[in-house]
């Protein structure tokens, strides 16, 4: 029997626009069928607004968010008692705190999006594209790259995954083995390479930022490879790419693309330029390869960057600038405020708010009301739970000094939005410095070079150079993108045995104020996989055949 997979919670064509302002523009189909919809090419950039609207469905729960809480950079933090009440979850303990559904939202809208890209594909071949054939190969590409990051998500978070390649799906869909996805994957990149157009960062219109280019496809290519060769032991993706042909592509991004370091680490986010420490490089920089692109519209808007604020320091009296209040989840481990960090290392300062160097004697607060408090708001620790006095700072939410007083960042915030329900900072999920660091992995005669560059940009000289080497390599990843997402992975490709090594940990935190210890311990039995959604394996039972198994250990 056909139909739309129910279990899998595919959708119609729906949402908003996730990239840049003009492409904000072009609506996408809303309660619209694509068989007989696509005629044109705005109806083609339409469908392929929703295909890039997958990015932000998350809203208050995102894999990247979560991964981090997971691996050994933070603790799930929130208020007294959340923790382990089923907010956030418990994803730092490896348990479902009595949420079988925790990872609902990660699953649905991956395959909503999925089916929007599937659908999209299936109909390219019904417009009439006139003197605009080009551009339905780049549509194309555009949507096989995003097609291939969703899947990438599902097979990482959860492992043996449905393998859906239609808008029309057989009810009875079983998982499919890791190979079979990163088949899919693999190629969908290959395409995306090859047929995105090699126009140069600089020659990009600002029109066309948060669309998928040949760089990030070929950036993401080599992610993929890492991960994949890591996890599964493997010496090539799926027998489709070799660790040379992975090379090349980051070798190509290096060379071509006009991508590059930002002057100073501290410059790539917004802190820098409202506490004085540098100038903001601003969203769409040259060192972006590929982000996730944030909107506002309505307050609680499905494009806003909810999880920025769930990683927002827990103020409810006032909150010191220019920091503004969010839900204290995700708080960094003592680990990452005391410990990884070399004596030197300007990194720290810009990832890592401390509260004993930043906050204690801090003045002009903005106040949960609105208005301001210029004495400032004594820092009051009772209302976090896992509080180890260190935050994000890389994704926080902020105040700025107007003429005005304070307001929220940034100063267009409008009147209607609430702070604490849109934020609209990018999450940047490929940065040219993980281009270098990938290439100096895969081998590349230059890897020495290209860990000088992202060393020299790290301590502000050329004095604090290491030899390049796999160890070497994986430290610098760890420090380079702290916070952003990427560690997690990164440690499940190192192998189980070094996850394990890296998450298991003992620190004495606050819960509501008073002292509790905190003891992770990576759960080898899971391996690192997350629960299927509990709803969704319920759904998948046809005549007695359960056709979506739990991944073990849940």
């Amino acid at each position: 029997m056909k139909n739309k997979l129910i279990y899998l919670y595919i959708a119609a064509l729906l949402g908003v626009v996730s990239c840049s302002e003009d492409f904000l523009d072009n609506k996408p189909i809303t309660i619209q069928t694509a068989q007989g919809y696509f005629q044109t090419p705005k109806n083609a950039l339409e469908g392929l607004a929703g295909c890039y609207n997958g990015l932000v469905l998350d809203g208050w729960a995102n894999m990247y968010f979560i991964s981090t809480i997971a691996s050994d950079e933070a603790f799930a933090g929130g208020g007294p008692g959340e923790a382990v009440s089923g907010t956030p979850f418990g994803w730092d303990e490896f348990k479902e705190a009595g949420a079988l559904n925790q990872n609902l939202d990660i699953w649905k809208n991956r395959y909503t999006a999925i089916f929007r890209c599937n659908s999209l594909l299936e109909n390219l071949g019904t417009v009439d594209w006139g003197e605009n054939e080009t551009l339905a190969v780049q549509y194309e590409a555009e949507t096989r790259f995003l097609r291939a990051y969703y899947y990438f998500d599902l097979v990482r978070f959860f492992g043996n995954v449905p393998l859906v390649r239609s808008s029309v799906v057989e009810l009875k869909t079983p998982q499919a083995d890791p190979d079979s996805v990163y088949t899919l994957i693999a190629k969908d990149l290959k395409f995306a390479a090859d047929n995105l157009p090699d126009v140069p960062y600089e020659s990009i219109s600002s029109s066309s930022y948060g669309h998928a280019t040949k760089w990030a496809a070929e950036s993401l290519m080599a992610r993929v490879f890492l991960f994949y060769t890591g996890r599964y032991s493997e010496t090539d993706l799926v027998g489709l790419v070799s660790k040379a042909e992975a090379l090349a592509y980051v070798e190509d991004v290096i060379n071509n693309s006009g991508h590059d370091l930002v002057s100073g680490f501290q410059n790539l986010w917004p802190v820098s330029s409202i506490n004085g420490s540098g100038t903001y490089a601003g969203e769409d920089n040259k060192e972006t390869v590929f982000a996730i692109k944030y909107t506002w519209g309505p307050a609680f808007n499905a494009g806003s960057n909810h999880w920025l604020i769930s990683m927002g320091l827990r103020w409810h009296d006032g909150t010191p600038y220019p920091y503004s209040w969010g839900w204290g989840q995700a708080i960094v481990t003592k680990k990452y405020g005391e410990t990884v960090f070399e004596s030197g290392d300007l990194r720290k300062n810009a990832s890592v708010i401390s509260v004993a160097d930043e906050l204690l004697n801090s003045t002009s607060t903005i106040n949960q009301d609105g208005t301001i408090n210029p004495t400032g708001a004594a820092f009051n620790a009772d209302g976090f739970g896992d509080y180890t006095g260190y935050f994000n700072k890389k994704y926080v939410p902020l105040t700025v000094k107007t003429e005005d007083g304070f307001k929220e960042y940034p100063k267009s915030l409008d009147e209607g939005n609430n702070a604490q329900a849109d934020q609209l900072q990018d999450w940047v999920i490929i940065r040219y410095a993980d281009v270098l660091l990938m290439a100096a992995e895969l081998g590349s005669p230059n890897a020495q070079t290209y860990l000088d560059r992202i060393r020299d940009r790290a301590f502000g000289d050329q004095a604090h150079r290491v030899a390049v080497s796999v160890d070497n390599i994986r430290k610098e990843r760890q420090l380079e993108f702290a916070f952003e997402g990427v560690r997690y992975w990164d440690l499940l490709r190192y192998g189980s045995s070094v996850a394990a090594q890296e998450i298991n940990m003992t620190e004495v935190v606050k819960e509501g104020g008073v002292n509790k210890t905190k003891n992770i311990v990576f759960d080898t039995q899971k391996d690192g996989l997350f629960q299927i959604p509990r709803d969704e394996i319920d759904k998948s039972v046809y005549d007695g055949v359960e056709y979506l198994i739990q991944n073990p250990g849940w």
